[in-house]
């Protein structure tokens, strides 16, 4: 990978706190308890930068979507 292009970032991210609810049904009686947990959270993860996002819009607009595997269906075609 090339550092120096800047097309992704490697980074840790915090999560964020959600809260829920947990139904429980014990002995005929259901209970309601609040509870919560970290979601998100990621560590040493590669995101695009704004770069990155402009260029990979522009591969999409431009280029097939099966473009690679056409070309590589032709490299693998028997000759003669």
């Amino acid at each position: 990978m090339e550092d120096e292009r800047g097309y992704v970032t490697k980074e840790s991210r915090e999560g964020v706190e959600r809260k829920f609810r947990q139904l429980s049904l014990k002995n005929g009686i259901i209970e309601n308890k609040t509870k919560s947990e970290i979601t998100g959270t990621t560590k040493n993860c590669l995101y695009p930068s704004d770069l990155g996002m402009v260029v990979s819009d522009f591969l999409t607009e431009h280029f097939e979507k099966n473009h690679g595997l056409w070309f590589y269906s032709q490299c693998r075609r028997p000759t003669g």
